[in-house]
């Protein structure tokens, strides 16, 4: 229940690594909804000169999701937005292990989400009962369904998860 948004237009105006590596450096807004809420995702920047931006919009945040890759361990910038993220109030984290399908070997995503969960117990967040989303959003954008159904996981998750907003 979303409108498709190219991956050229969520990072138009970021840093080019090479042509499926572009940094964010502006919050783009995209908007969805669940079988039970809408909501409105804000793709913060990653990188330590956007911090500000970061900041400026996760004050406003019910809830956040943490997008992790599956082929290594937590990065610098990854921890840094955990602590931003406790640092602002935001109240929840989500998380989504990205990239699952190019790792074979079951026990490194064991290592990383125990090390996800790690993370966030250390900055204040529930990170023993935080939901951690096994997935690959590039080949569920393309259609496969295995990954298509993590997806739908990601959501009832952040349905049941993340807090409902006060009026």
């Amino acid at each position: 229940m979303a409108k498709v948004i190219s991956y050229a237009k969520l990072t138009s105006g970021g840093e080019v690594i090479d042509e499926d590596n572009i940094v964010s450096v502006v919050s783009i807004p995209v908007e969805y909804e669940s079988p039970k809420r809408c909501y409105t995702q804000i793709d913060c920047p990653g990188r330590a000169e956007y911090t500000e931006n970061t900041v400026a919009s996760m004050a406003q945040m019910n809830g956040a999701i943490l997008v992790v890759s599956a082929l290594n361990f937590l990065e610098t910038q990854t921890r840094e937005h955990v602590r931003l993220t406790r640092e602002v109030g935001v109240p929840a984290i989500a998380v989504y292990m990205n990239k699952c399908d190019a790792v074979d070997d079951a026990d490194m995503l064991d290592m990383v989400e125990m090390e996800t969960r790690e993370l966030l117990s250390a900055n204040g967040f529930d990170g023993e009962n935080a939901p951690v989303i096994r997935g690959a959003a590039l080949p569920a954008l393309q259609g496969d369904s295995r990954w298509m159904e993590t997806i739908d996981k990601l959501l009832d998750a952040l349905d049941r998860y993340i807090p409902q907003p006060e009026n």
